[in-house]
């Protein structure tokens, strides 16, 4: 920053966090695909919440799909139902 401190209940303080070109939006949705395939390991490899890790993989496909992490979200899914000893649904995310 330049020194100045600016006042965070302006509307050109939120205005300047708005990515209006193309590069600065896919950037902001290559950390959005980043930041849910990160939640989903999260949730599945250290909480052990395999329910919300399945929601977090499957809110990436379904909003983001074609993103870098597809065929690992279908991997997770897949590992995540098979922990919840839940085979169906399992088998699905076989087939993709």
């Amino acid at each position: 920053m330049d020194g100045e401190e600016k006042d965070i209940y302006s509307q050109e303080y939120y205005m300047d966090l708005i990515p209006f070109s193309d590069s600065a939006k896919s950037a902001t949705i290559d950390l959005i695909v980043e930041s849910f395939y990160q939640l989903g390991l999260i949730y599945k490899e250290e909480l052990k919440d395999f329910s919300e890790a399945v929601n977090a993989f499957e809110t990436l496909l379904s909003c983001l799909s074609k993103n870098k992490y597809e065929p690992l979200s279908y991997y997770q899914l897949y590992a995540s139902y098979k922990l919840l000893n839940n085979d169906s649904n399992a088998q699905e995310y076989v087939q993709n």
